[in-house]
């Protein structure tokens, strides 16, 4: 991470009407390098799935809006050909 960049997080979320995340599950529950904030400041959580033991109950404490992705996989998991190219 570039601490400038994290600065300039932090200042974007504290002027924002509504804070808005968006993660995998597999961010709980390991070290960060740096910290943006806190759970309280997010309005509202964007997760792949929840991410299981204390983390649930902590998501679930803090008030946050939780929306948890549905997927379907069809077509061996290939991409609609509709769908834009990755950026990977």
């Amino acid at each position: 991470f570039d601490h400038r960049e994290v600065r300039i997080a932090r200042v974007v979320m504290a002027n924002s009407r509504t804070v808005y995340l968006v993660a995998d599950h597999s961010k709980f529950g390991r070290p960060a390098m740096v910290k943006v904030g806190q759970l309280s400041q997010v309005n509202v959580l964007f997760l792949d799935r929840l991410p299981g033991g204390v983390y649930d109950e902590a998501i679930r404490a803090s008030g946050v809006t939780l929306q948890v992705a549905e997927c379907t996989v069809t077509d061996g998991g290939r991409a609609p050909e509709s769908a834009p190219p990755s950026r990977g």
